[in-house]
């Protein structure tokens, strides 16, 4: 320590503020000066309790890009006592480890916080005028720095005998080949190769290798060191402190706020909420359709005039958290409260909010003009549900039907017990809906305490011109609200053992579920969690999922279906979607004329009709997905469809690798659609099992004309939600 000096205070502002919470002082608080315990250096004032929590934290971080997915596995592998006494694990399961700690080294997956390509990452930094100090000390010269100044090229697939680093050459542009992509390498990026090779004056292709293993720790210390500044800057928190980027953005929410989250001491309140959290939707409402308008090649003008159109609110989640959520003072209402609760009366400023728990019915009135049934919940479906259609898809693809398929689907049956908000249930009972029964209420202080926080991050993200930035500013919003959902239930508790001693201590818990043995010197143990703890504010994040849902809900029949009527129907969601079909004349005029206040088309080139600022980036406002015509919508199901655009095409197919999607095509859609086709597919993956890795190929069904959300129909394309009054008369011809 310094040689002990009279402290000199010369900015008067420390002594009036706490230097580490930033809150001014109080007469009632306990003050104290505050110094580094390692160099000595008065650091500021400070309330005695935070000062007492201003600890250091004695571990290296280790960042690693894709850890979870790929190289925890091989460190792994070779864990012994020789080169660790402890580790601490935070499991995903027994075979994913999300982060782990070997004594004072703290292993962390960057990918956790930037879930893209390192070569994106790189390339938006790039764009972004980023000096890379940390790269220019280890390439000093300029042409080096202009030539790795990217991501490498590799031959993986090729990599596969110690006796391929002797070779005194890069192997030809065919042994580039990647079997996970199932791709070849592009033209420059081989040349690119050749001219590192050549310029580095690598000897052998061992040199090459490890040129590329540097310049990939280079570049990621280039890009985590950057988000690790502008986190700091922007919110004062170090990544390094925190294990993901829901976990980064929560603290950093909670810190913004200063809010104070009342916990449920309730086990019966915690347990109501828990047990009707539902997600965002997903869900087709017409299996295809097909533009035809002047907009578009080959318009039959002689044929009705339809339109497709494809749009996202803005941020959606974003906007849900705007709004006023539970802050505390939970409290359930008497039996003579609910008897006399009227919620038509209640609006979104109110003070208290509540959450009902009620029986509603769909009247078949409302059945053929609502095509995106509301108040969606999860429903049981089984085989003596399905269409003579579905059963017969069933026997040609050889599908084995779950006994609990139960999923979440906006359908028109009864619903009994059913929790919601009291937003949500007032704009239902607004559109035809009727309510049985209030069997209980409970209530809650509300307030729009998370506003700022959204609006902080939305401010940032649209100031910016630099992609990294805006994906920062992105990601600490949306990675927000989940957390407020983690399941404690579902949380695994993984223990590691060096030695024999530490071995027979953990086999003889009555906590051990399950061991596996990793090496010689190393095994992990699965043991049952001794306690369980509740602590998380769940109801925020069912308000917010709740909240959403509203927020589409009334996009739809507010705007697109108050106006249209039946001419508008749904033809897909999901969460914060709509793929509508309109019959109707000169849409995208209509539609910028008469839902200005709610459409943001700065998307669109400068010198487009429909481009305008006025709502660029509004939270929830909905932005066109492709700023082309559409023509064509095919949906098989949910997270599986093609929407074709002028030359171009959107196609998604969820357990199909981006490299087996790039191969499909609409037409392969259709066939699937018409014919009643099951394509399989074959795809390369790496799939670990008790931390091997191998590499797999599999042979599975990708496209399928099989969905059970709704009821199908004969024609494959149009279908009924569950309870429509139409099924029945259906099953009875």
């Amino acid at each position: 320590m310094h040689n002990i000096e009279p402290m000199i205070f010369s900015n008067a502002v420390l002594k009036y503020r706490c230097h580490i919470c930033d809150q001014v002082f109080k007469k009632t608080d306990i003050i104290v000066r505050d110094h580094c315990h390692f160099t000595g250096i008065f650091r500021g004032f400070a309330h005695n309790t935070c000062n007492l929590q201003y600890q250091k934290r004695y571990f290296i971080p280790v960042i690693i890009h894709n850890l979870k997915g790929y190289d925890s596995h091989l460190i792994l592998k070779q864990l012994s006592d020789k080169y660790a006494k402890s580790i601490r694990i935070i499991p995903v399961n027994s075979h994913k480890f999300t982060t782990f700690q070997i004594d004072q080294i703290k292993f962390l997956d960057s990918f956790q916080f930037l879930s893209t390509s390192l070569s994106t990452l790189v390339e938006n930094l790039e764009n972004s005028n980023h000096s890379f100090p940390i790269f220019k000390q280890f390439y000093s010269n300029e042409k080096s720095r202009f030539l790795l100044k990217r991501k490498g090229v590799f031959p993986y697939s090729y990599f596969s005998s110690p006796q391929i680093l002797k070779e005194t050459c890069l192997p030809p542009k065919a042994a580039f080949f990647n079997i996970l992509t199932n791709s070849h390498v592009k033209d420059e990026d081989y040349e690119f190769a050749l001219l590192v090779f050549q310029t580095f004056k690598c000897k052998n292709f061992a040199d090459y290798l490890k040129l590329y293993q540097q310049l990939d720790v280079v570049l990621l210390a280039e890009v985590f060191t950057s988000f690790r500044q502008k986190c700091l800057l922007h919110y004062k928190l170090d990544p390094c402190h925190f294990i993901t980027a829901a976990d980064l953005t929560w603290n950093a929410g909670l810190k913004f706020t200063k809010v104070e989250l009342e916990l449920f001491t309730d086990i019966n309140m915690y347990i109501w909420i828990e047990n009707n959290i539902r997600g965002g939707i997903c869900f087709v409402g017409k299996r295809y359709a097909s533009a035809n308008n002047p907009f578009i090649p080959k318009y039959n003008k002689y044929k009705e005039e339809s339109y497709i159109i494809a749009v996202d609110a803005n941020n959606l989640y974003g906007y849900a958290m705007s709004q006023p959520l539970p802050i505390g003072n939970f409290f359930w209402l008497s039996k003579e409260e609910v008897r006399n609760f009227d919620v038509s009366k209640l609006s979104s400023t109110d003070v208290i909010g509540y959450f009902l728990e009620v029986d509603i019915f769909y009247p078949a009135s409302l059945h053929d003009l609502h095509d995106f049934p509301l108040a969606a919940d999860h429903l049981t479906i089984t085989y003596d549900m399905l269409s003579p259609y579905q059963k017969k898809l069933i026997q040609i693809g050889n599908i084995h039907f779950p006994k609990k398929n139960r999923k979440l689907t906006p359908s028109f049956t009864f619903k009994t017990n059913f929790v919601v908000h009291y937003l949500n249930l007032k704009f239902y009972l607004q559109k035809g809906l009727i309510l049985k029964k209030i069997h209980r209420i409970l209530g809650f202080k509300q307030e729009n305490w998370l506003e700022s926080y959204v609006g902080f991050n939305n401010e940032k993200r649209m100031s910016t011109q630099y992609k990294f930035e805006k994906d920062l500013f992105k990601l600490m919003n949306n990675a927000w609200f989940g957390k407020s959902l983690q399941n404690p239930r579902k949380r695994v508790n993984i223990e590691g053992a060096f030695n024999l001693k530490q071995c027979k201590k953990k086999l003889s818990s009555p906590l051990l579920e399950y061991f596996k043995i990793i090496n010689e010197n190393f095994a992990i143990f699965k043991l049952m969690k001794r306690n369980l703890h509740l602590d998380k504010p769940i109801y925020i994040g069912f308000t917010i999922l709740e909240l959403s849902k509203l927020h589409i809900y009334k996009l739809y029949y507010n705007y697109f279906k108050q106006y249209y009527g039946e001419k508008c129907s749904l033809l897909y969601t999901d969460t914060d979607s709509l793929y509508l079909e309109i019959k109707a004349h000169n849409v995208y005029t209509e539609v910028k004329n008469n839902f200005s206040d709610i459409m943001d088309y700065s998307n669109y080139p400068k010198d487009h009709d429909l481009f305008n600022l006025s709502n660029e980036g509004r939270l929830g406002a909905l932005k066109n997905e492709t700023c082309e015509p559409i023509k064509e919508f095919v949906a098989l199901k949910c997270k599986m469809y093609c929407m074709v655009f002028g030359d171009n095409s959107k196609k998604t197919a969820k357990g199909l690798k981006k490299s087996c999607v790039q191969d499909l095509n609409a037409e392969l859609y259709k066939s699937v659609l018409n014919e009643r086709l099951f394509l399989r597919h074959k795809q390369n993956i790496l799939v670990t099992k008790d931390h091997d890795i191998k590499t797999v190929t599999q042979n599975k069904i990708g496209l399928t004309p099989f969905y059970d959300k709704k009821y199908l129909l004969d024609d494959g394309i149009n279908c009924y939600p569950f309870g429509h009054y139409a099924i029945d008369e259906t099953d009875e011809e």
